[in-house]
């Protein structure tokens, strides 16, 4: 197990000013000194990109065929990376705003502004102990002859042993070629910015009548995963016959961990076949099955809508409430637990290098919805139309009952329209 540790320090200043008898000003600042995932023994690895790759120096075969290679995971507290967190720590100050004014003795304008940094720990998939060098899963091994029987039995589940986790063995951990994924050291600080403007009026008869338009705006904000190995626009079929160039197979350069392989990557497709397709080499980082930011903040958010309540009191102790939202979320993102969502959109992106055509309704986007509630109380105890001269031991059991009730009308959410064979990786083009 790992020793996670993300310390967190915030302070805040508020106060409320009466510039005059109608206009209330209050200003307010958050202050936020967010510290990065660390761990106790340094059992963190961040993504570089740009770096050369540690392989051109293990295989001449490599370097030969592809010289300018790029791409690593680096351990932290290490001449490859010296900081104990993968990427900087989150310092940063959030204002507050609000203004309300009384235009009359019945309406009320009210308006405010805020911004607000999301927490580090909102971040899962690249905490220590989500990343792939703490942790192995022993993949389910079949006989070649049928493909179903295992080879591992109950009595001898794990012939070849049991697996260690990498942990901080980085010449291990440059020899995998399996998709994995990790934060990159320039990841920025994701933040929402909410504002809005309301007006209220209290009419004759006790009732209130409240608009407001109410928005926020998401920036740099995390995806779960965002794959960054994919075919770029000049490698791209165009043709029947350029979908069977691609994939052909051809020797890999990368693998030795297959007969008569002699490359240097040890796991992963990649690294266990003697072949590879001619799609997979042409990637980005061909040394890898997958390359993945992870929890790479550069999304964005756009939340508008109107907001209208309606509220009606009786003299006889009854209420009704209305609320009608109409409202548009879009986004470029998911949510982290987009399993619990509606439409239950999935991580990735079918096009990495086009983040804008990712931008579509968010799975939770509901475009109106009306709630109608009421409360009742009912005539009965003392005092009330029944009951009214009972005693106060009666009293306690007959009397202050009510019915309350809630109707909730809503449109639905988004619906997935799928069809498309996937994104622009090698073992996808068919």
């Amino acid at each position: 197990k790992t020793a996670d540790q993300d310390k967190y320090w915030a302070f805040y200043a508020g106060d409320t000013f009466n510039l005059s008898r109608k206009l209330t000003l209050n200003l307010g600042a958050r202050v936020d000194l967010q510290g990065n995932w660390t761990e106790r023994y340094n059992r963190i690895v961040a993504l570089n990109p740009t770096e050369t790759s540690p392989l051109l120096a293990m295989s001449t075969a490599v370097g030969s065929a592809f010289p300018n290679l790029k791409g690593g995971y680096d351990l932290v507290a290490s001449s490859r990376h010296p900081s104990r967190s993968p990427f900087p720590n989150w310092n940063h100050v959030s204002p507050r705003l609000g203004i309300s004014y009384q235009l009359d003795q019945n309406t009320v304008i009210r308006t405010g502004y805020g911004m607000f940094y999301l927490p580090v720990d909102l971040r899962w998939n690249d905490a220590p102990h989500n990343l792939f060098i703490n942790s192995y899963t022993d993949p389910w091994l079949v006989a070649q002859s049928d493909g179903v029987t295992p080879k591992a039995t109950l009595s001898n589940p794990f012939p070849g042993g049991v697996t260690e986790p990498l942990q901080r063995n980085q010449s291990a951990i440059d020899v995998q070629g399996v998709g994995n994924s990790a934060a990159p050291p320039f990841t920025k600080s994701p933040y929402m910015q909410q504002r809005n403007l309301d007006v209220q009026r209290q009419f004759k008869g006790d009732l209130l009548l409240d608009v407001a338009y109410a928005a926020s705006k998401g920036t740099d904000l995390p995806m779960h995963s965002q794959d960054i190995d994919q075919l770029q626009a000049q490698n791209l079929p165009q043709s029947a016959t350029d979908v069977t160039h691609l994939t052909s197979l051809v020797p890999n350069p990368f693998a030795g961990n297959c007969t008569g392989c002699t490359g240097p990557v040890q796991s992963g497709n990649i690294g266990t076949n003697a072949t590879a397709k001619v799609a997979q080499l042409l990637l980005p980082y061909p040394q890898f099955d997958d390359f993945s930011y992870a929890e790479y903040d550069n999304r964005s958010s756009s939340y508008n809508s109107m907001q209208l309540k309606v509220v009606k009191r009786f003299t006889a102790g009854a209420q009704v409430l209305a609320s009608y939202t109409i409202a548009k979320l879009i986004d470029n993102t998911n949510n982290e637990i987009n399993w619990l969502e509606a439409a239950s959109p999935s991580w990735g992106d079918a096009n990495a290098y086009n983040l804008k055509g990712e931008r579509s309704l968010d799975g939770f986007d509901v475009s109106q919805r009306l709630v109608i509630g009421s409360i009742v109380d009912l005539p009965v105890g003392q005092g009330k139309l029944i009951g009214k001269n009972v005693n106060g031991l009666t009293d306690k059991f007959i009397g202050g009952w009510g019915i309350n009730t809630i109707v909730t009308f809503q449109k639905g959410f988004p619906i997935i329209v799928g069809g498309c064979p996937g994104d622009r990786k090698s073992t996808r083009l068919n």
